[in-house]
């Protein structure tokens, strides 16, 4: 059971890589330039720091906030037994096969309906 529930965890680094909006190694300034003027909470994943701890990845969601103003939210994937949880000032989770559009508006704090990933 613990293989199967670690393959699924592995899973949401694949889901991460993968997506449409994702954006690896940018740097934040580029981001930001891509997503002014774009419609509120449309947003970018792109990698954060590099960490020491092998179960913690380091994350940004680059967004649009409400008022329009682009900012830059980090955000930490720690795998563990029970699943995957995200950390960023909150928490959430276990999570176990959810893919990672479904977690941006917790991340960002806002509507799922409304979170768009931007695709370049």
């Amino acid at each position: 059971m613990s293989a199967i529930l670690n393959a699924l965890d592995q899973s949401i680094f694949q889901d991460i890589l993968f997506h449409p909006s994702w954006l690896g190694e940018i740097a934040g300034i580029s981001a930001e330039k891509m997503l002014r003027g774009k419609a509120p909470f449309s947003y970018v994943l792109r990698q954060g720091e590099k960490s020491l701890a092998k179960d913690v990845s380091h994350f940004y969601v680059t967004f649009v906030d409400a008022q329009g103003a682009v900012r830059h939210q980090p955000f930490t994937i720690t795998l563990a037994q029970e699943g995957w949880y995200y950390e960023q000032g909150g928490s959430g989770g276990p999570f176990i096969g959810v893919p990672i559009s479904d977690v941006v508006h917790m991340i960002i704090h806002g509507d799922k309906d409304q979170c768009k990933p931007f695709i370049p």
